[in-house]
């Protein structure tokens, strides 16, 4: 509740340990870990959360057996794809061994479009994305795919979308996609020469692929 107390509506039950979580633009909340069921509901260590705690149906977000180990870190893109950091080796059935990249509903990404490979006994204990779409990585890892790396190491992604664009003389459109990060909320400033000062602008509104300004004159 605003106050800090506990809100009784929302009762989300995982059966083991909720490492880590993020929530969507839509009030959605990913939360991952090493539970196998939220609210009787078989979850395999990666679950979407609907804004009152109830798990989203997999018609919805299903991620098959999910992970056969802990879900340590989840970083969204702004294209909705997830990006998950574990102890795991398998996800979904397939050879995902520390990180694993995940469809907007939860399905596993190909590893001809993400490829990437942490020793079977490594583990991740931390990601971010950078503004570029590139990867940090930490954790439990001394080598990636063979080169020397000491428990840091950053990944290459395809190049983040971002566009800022004055559509007329009443909106400002800045348009987000793919491997850039998500963010939960902007803030634009106009300056009218060149740069020397700065007027911060209203409030900036989300859209779906990204952030736009209206009401300008």
């Amino acid at each position: 509740m605003p106050d800090g107390s506990l809100d009784p509506d929302f009762i989300p039950d995982a059966d083991a340990k909720v490492s880590c979580l993020t929530v969507q633009p839509d009030g959605k909340i990913l939360i991952g870990g090493t539970f196998t069921t939220i609210n009787g509901e078989a979850r395999g260590g990666i679950a979407r959360l609907l804004p009152s705690g109830l798990p989203e149906g997999t018609t919805g977000f299903d991620s098959g057996t999910g992970a056969d180990g802990e879900i340590t870190s989840i970083a969204l893109q702004a294209d909705q794809s997830i990006l998950i950091g574990g102890s795991f080796t398998m996800v979904s059935d397939e050879v995902r061994a520390g990180i694993a990249r995940l469809y907007p509903n939860g399905t596993l990404e190909t590893s001809i479009t993400f490829d990437t490979m942490f020793g079977p006994d490594a583990a991740v204990r931390g990601l971010a994305l950078r503004p570029d779409g590139a990867v940090i990585v930490g954790g439990d890892f001394s080598d990636y795919n063979g080169s020397a790396r000491g428990r840091l190491a950053l990944l290459a992604n395809q190049p983040a979308q971002d566009q800022l664009v004055v559509a007329g003389s009443s909106r400002i459109d800045w348009n987000r996609d793919g491997t850039a990060p998500e963010i939960d909320s902007v803030g634009l400033e106009l300056s009218t020469n060149a740069g020397a000062t700065w007027q911060t602008l209203p409030p900036v509104a989300r859209k779906t692929s990204g952030w736009e300004l209206t009401g300008l004159s």
